[in-house]
């Protein structure tokens, strides 16, 4: 069975950052930290959380409240999975990942998120079934890079047969440094075009099906992507 992809997938893999990317929940991720930082701290802006974006919830609260991390991860996980419903899957999302899995290739979900948010986060869309495996951030640094490695690691994959698909510059970055061709999106306006693309991104969309036709008719036939800056034309 080849899926709506129209090719049986040949050992490859597409990796997948979650907010901003498949969910617009980057704003809940701010307003959950701000309430649950909020509860000993008064002087804090959005850049103090969105500078470490990358770097797990954990590691993100030792940085601010130090001194009451482990109960400032309670409070900000609280507040995430209570107002959840307020975000959405960006439309188109669900076929993407369901045709991809359906053509045998190998779908990961590779995201800052720590285990807890993250699997709240699949459970509540009916997500977890369509990933092949899952891997969080770490607790101690911002770029996924040593994530990235040891993704490639565990599922045996060859990076250039290999997708990062995320919606950061620090993405790009840590993609290109583990040798990972990266497609940049914008539907989620994180960032600019221009910023993703000189990070590194290979491609960039501002669409899920804009980036699905992509994946179907350019990238799955030949794996043709090249680690450089190029327009999709």
């Amino acid at each position: 069975m080849t899926g709506s992809f129209g090719v049986k997938m040949r050992n490859c893999a597409v990796l997948f950052d979650f907010d901003g990317t498949l969910s617009d929940t980057l704003q809940l991720v701010i307003r959950s930290f701000r309430y649950a930082a909020g509860l000993w701290r008064s002087d804090l802006t959005d850049e103090m959380f969105t500078k470490n974006f990358g770097m797990n919830e954990p590691g993100i609260l030792r940085k601010i409240v130090p001194d009451h991390a482990e109960e400032a991860l309670k409070a900000y996980l609280k507040y995430y999975a209570e107002h959840l419903n307020e975000s959405v899957l960006f439309p188109g999302i669900p076929k993407c990942l369901h045709e991809l899995k359906q053509a045998g290739c190998t779908v990961v979900l590779l995201t800052g998120k720590c285990r807890e948010s993250a699997e709240i986060s699949l459970n509540y869309f009916g997500l977890k079934d369509l990933f092949d495996a899952c891997y969080y951030g770490d607790s101690s640094i911002t770029l996924k890079t040593r994530v990235m490695q040891k993704a490639l690691l565990d599922l045996k994959i060859d990076p250039l047969k290999t997708l990062y698909i995320g919606d950061a510059a620090s993405d790009a970055v840590a993609a290109c440094q583990t040798g990972i061709p990266m497609i940049g999106v914008t539907w989620g306006h994180t960032e600019t075009e221009e910023k993703l693309r000189k990070n590194g991104a290979a491609h960039v969309f501002s669409s899920v099906p804009d980036l699905h036709n992509f994946l179907k008719e350019q990238w799955l036939p030949g794996f043709n992507i090249q680690m450089e800056n190029s327009r999709l034309v």
